[in-house]
């Protein structure tokens, strides 16, 4: 269960100006919730990669300082455990397929699927691509064998 700080990040100006509370998951810091109804997955999105935090949860690798839905793109890792948790069945997603990313503010975006691909472990040239100001996800997690990744491009629908 999610759990709520007052603690204060504050920024330049009045003190109560950019006043933000913190959201953490089993000791995590918790940015929102990915839903993905094709493969029923609804998981805390935590702020930090580690062992322990993706043991617990998917977290964002990219970037380092990530804001969810907002213009650009952020990377979320998560384990294949191939059992269904965390991104076990992203192998089953397609072009087209939807996914929601919930932030702690509680906007909640609908992502469609426009790529889907597997690449090596070392290649990160997804990370930083132009998104020319679309919102964009780039799910990651490993193939069954573990040898590659699976990488999925996704953005939210203009109007």
């Amino acid at each position: 269960t999610p759990v709520t700080d007052d603690n204060n990040i504050s920024g330049i100006g009045n003190q109560n100006d950019n006043v933000k509370k913190k959201t953490y998951y089993k000791g995590f810091v918790m940015l929102g919730y990915i839903t993905i109804p094709k493969t029923n997955v609804k998981q805390p999105i935590l702020d930090t990669v580690t062992p322990d935090s993706l043991n617990t949860a998917v977290a964002v690798l990219y970037p380092s300082n990530p804001q969810l839905n907002q213009p650009g793109n952020v990377v979320i890792i998560g384990h294949n455990y191939r059992n269904g948790q965390f991104f076990s069945d992203n192998d089953k997603l397609s072009v087209g397929d939807k996914i929601l990313i919930k932030d702690n503010s509680g906007q909640e975006l609908t992502y469609t699927i426009y790529q889907k691909f597997q690449t090596s472990e070392q290649d990160t040239s997804f990370y930083t691509r132009d998104t020319k100001g679309a919102i964009e996800i780039t799910l990651s997690t490993c193939t069954d064998d573990s040898k590659e990744r699976i990488i999925i491009l996704a953005r939210v629908e203009e109007n």
